[in-house]
């Protein structure tokens, strides 16, 4: 671990690049991000039913002083939303948007289609009944979850993530349940009634990934495909869920070039980074080396590195500005991150730009001096 004195040697190479100053951390006058890039992009951040329970949780001051958009990893997903046939679950979801709305925010609806976190009776024909659902049956559920989702928020939910993780790595089709009892025109179907529901609203088509060109050229050929007969899938979200050392800027700007090139808006959606030591891919298991992984608060090492980072992503973001929507962090505080336990138990993380005592990091201020310096 370095020592103090080659922490602050760090920061004063950071200083000469206009990317820290000490005074808008210690003096607690920080500045909006929300603020210093609003005339590049949006810049949002997702809170979770865990936030909104608590009366005066520190992360909605954050939020409402910080970003200018609003998202939810969990709110709007079908299990919590929907949870059976003819049951709908609408407090934390009205929640959300009210404060959205009470703080002038644009509010960014995840997901209405996904194969992951449905109740079971999705995949059953009836609740009499135990064999798979039919075709026409899950046509008229999806047509019915959309439609009642969207109507309930149209004019207040200004974008929406109306698929989300289609297509894999490989650029192959996701064999879930919409695809295995629909077929690829699910897709298709989906924005369709989201289209009809909302007419105003964005339509986002969102996956993580999508620095690899095989998964890419996938996404895009049937998006294209999907949008042949008239726009209905506006912006494509490309899942940020980066590491310190991967993927490459080089491969992230080949996305936002292929992307941009064929006319939609990007969303850089999800934007974390995960700090944690990993071999070819996989997480490395907790060894005693790894003791400076595990506390409350960063290595001042890894601190550093997180900070540049971040400054290289939104260097990034900035030269394709007139592309690019809105940037949304995945979560606001170390404390609420899926990140932390995942892929190994036990192991906590530090991907965002709040710790755990919800102060801002290194990171923060790296980003605001990056426009301001």
């Amino acid at each position: 671990m370095p020592t103090r004195r080659t922490f602050l040697k760090s920061l004063g190479a950071l200083s000469v690049l206009g990317l820290y100053s000490p005074q808008s951390i210690s003096n607690g006058d920080i500045t909006g991000l929300k603020t210093v890039y609003k005339d590049d992009f949006m810049i949002g951040s997702m809170i979770d039913a865990e936030h909104l329970a608590i009366k005066d949780h520190p992360a909605i001051k954050i939020l409402k002083d910080q970003f200018s958009s609003i998202s939810s990893a969990n709110i709007f997903k079908w299990e919590n939303i929907h949870p059976s046939e003819d049951r709908w679950s609408w407090v934390y979801s009205d929640h959300l948007v009210q404060l959205g709305e009470r703080y002038g925010m644009h509010i960014y609806g995840h997901p209405l289609i996904w194969h992951s976190q449905l109740p079971e009776g999705v995949y059953r024909e009836s609740s009499s009944v135990s064999s798979p659902v039919t075709k026409s049956t899950l046509i008229k559920r999806m047509r019915n979850h959309i439609s009642t989702l969207v109507n309930r928020y149209s004019g207040r939910v200004h974008s929406w993530d109306v698929v989300n993780e289609a297509i894999d790595d490989n650029g192959l089709w996701v064999k879930n349940l919409w695809y295995q009892t629909i077929g690829s025109d699910y897709l298709s179907i989906a924005f369709e009634e989201a289209r009809k529901s909302d007419k105003n609203a964005i339509l986002v088509y969102n996956d993580y990934n999508l620095w690899k060109k095989s998964k890419r050229t996938k996404v895009l050929e049937v998006l294209d495909e999907i949008n042949s007969g008239g726009r209905l899938v506006d912006a494509i979200g490309m899942q940020g869920h980066y590491h310190l050392d991967y993927p490459s800027l080089k491969d992230i700007e080949e996305a936002l070039k292929d992307f941009s090139g064929r006319g939609y808006r990007i969303y850089i959606s999800e934007l974390d980074i995960d700090v944690l030591p990993v071999i070819s891919g996989n997480p490395i298991n907790e060894s005693p080396s790894e003791s400076s992984y595990y506390g409350d608060d960063l290595s001042m090492e890894t601190e550093i590195r997180l900070s540049g980072r971040y400054a290289d992503l939104f260097s990034l973001f900035l030269k394709y500005r007139s592309h690019i929507g809105l940037v949304n962090l995945w979560g606001i505080s170390d404390e609420y991150t899926w990140l932390n336990d995942f892929p190994v138990p036990g192991r906590r993380n530090y991907p965002l730009l709040y710790n755990r005592s919800y102060e801002p990091k290194l990171a923060h201020d790296v980003l605001i001096n990056l426009k301001k310096g």
